[in-house]
């Protein structure tokens, strides 16, 4: 039953109605929260090839829309890539859809969202620019405004800052025998101008990105013969101050995050990064791949070429584990119930003779849907013989412990919910 069923999220917080089970859910538990997800729904497709994910609100996607592809009978790789594309955007706060422009029959390169902001970062193919330069295409999501930057050399990597306010460019240049010299430009992405940097008077400190959460750089160097790791220091753009800091408080391990649990199938799952045990996990889909975490709220992911999102919601773990023990308590009344008929009509077979302890569950197994019903009832009954139990409404016969109660069965076929 764990991992299988969820809640309803209609009760308030603090209500101590009964909280019932939803099939069409799912849920896990970790430490003191709960989470249920939701069913997953269709917010794009059917033809997309890849998205990008910020951390709190929009999803954008590559999507080729059916009609492009209507004169072709097959669809192969090389077909996809010539097909006019469009550019999808997903809002999570309002579940619309919207498109950048008309359809374009544009190559599927870089695509990154701001983590914490609305800008959304297209690299542009270099071998149509002249000279090889590096362009790329700035869209601001939350007004669909974009511009087109000049980043320089072809080769370089482009890095959006966690806000989406600034740019960084970084490329390597060979000098002689000498290993590869770093350099960088950093950039006001809402002005397109170029911002002037020094980095801390050590060569040995090369940039490696964007802090999280903040715009700050993040500066390493390999370890050294005495060290046993790389050493990190945070570098504050507006102060020019670097900080030491661990690599754990750079890249913090979210609470929650998404797993594929096989190798052979994209099986997809929601969990901590700790969960060992099956109520620890939540179970999303069958087929996933190319799967993000919106935050800590939706799980998008695609599936046979469709866009997907399953929404995350924290509910009151106390709630919902008297939802489970009362699911469960009312699983084996219903057991207990089948397994008391199946044991009257077994008496009434064989001379009002129940089944022997040893051989009980074989005997009876014939006498019900599946063998399953039997698993956790205790047979404790002593006497085999039907006509000697004088008083059959209080001999019991056996239980099943569920929810921190027993279902008992009695002689007469009733069952009762006893502690």
């Amino acid at each position: 039953m764990i991992g299988l069923l969820a809640v309803l999220l209609t009760a308030p917080q603090d209500s101590q109605a009964a909280v019932a089970l939803n099939p069409a859910c799912r849920y896990m538990f970790w430490e003191d929260k709960g989470y249920a997800v939701l069913p997953p729904k269709k917010v794009g497709g059917p033809l997309v090839s890849r998205i990008a994910a910020s951390n709190d609100r929009y999803v954008v996607f590559w999507e080729t829309p059916l009609a492009s592809l209507e004169k072709v009978a097959t669809i192969d790789q090389a077909t996809a890539s010539k097909a006019k594309t469009r550019l999808g955007v997903w809002d999570s706060t309002t579940d619309k859809v919207s498109y950048l422009g008309a359809d374009l029959s544009v190559p599927m390169g870089q695509l990154e969202l701001a983590t914490n902001g609305p800008v959304l970062l297209q690299g542009l193919p270099v071998e149509q620019e002249p000279g090889g330069r590096s362009r790329v295409r700035l869209v601001w999501l939350d007004h669909m405004t974009s511009k087109t930057l000049d980043v320089g050399p072809a080769g370089g990597s482009s890095i959006l800052s966690p806000s989406g306010k600034f740019l960084l460019q970084m490329t390597f240049e060979q000098d002689g025998g000498n290993p590869p010299v770093q350099k960088m430009s950093l950039y006001e992405t809402a002005r397109g101008t170029t911002i002037p940097i020094e980095l801390p008077k050590t060569s040995s400190f090369r940039v490696s990105g964007w802090a999280p959460n903040v715009d700050a750089l993040v500066l390493t160097r390999p370890a050294t013969s005495g060290s046993m790791a790389s050493e990190f220091v945070r570098y504050d753009l507006a102060s020019g101050t670097v900080t030491p800091v661990d690599r754990e408080d750079l890249f913090p391990q979210p609470l929650l995050m998404l797993a594929n649990l096989k190798r052979d199938v994209r099986t997809l799952w929601l969990q901590t990064s700790e969960s060992k045990r099956p109520g620890e996990r939540a179970f999303i889909d069958a087929e996933a791949e190319e799967e993000r975490l919106l935050g800590q709220s939706w799980a998008v992911y695609l599936r046979q070429g469709s866009l997907y999102a399953a929404a995350i919601k924290v509910v009151d773990k106390a709630l919902i584990l008297e939802a489970l023990a009362r699911e469960a308590r009312t699983e084996a009344l219903l057991k207990a119930k089948q397994i008391g008929t199946g044991l009257i009509i077994y008496g009434l077979d064989n001379g009002e003779m129940l089944p022997d302890k040893s051989t009980f569950r074989q005997d009876l197994l014939p006498y019900l849907k599946s063998e399953s019903i039997l698993d956790g009832f205790v047979y404790t009954t002593q006497e085999r013989n039907l006509s000697k139990i004088k008083e059959p409404s209080t001999f019991v016969l056996g239980y099943i412990e569920a929810g921190g109660m027993r279902a008992v069965l009695y002689a007469d076929g009733h069952v009762k919910l006893e502690k």
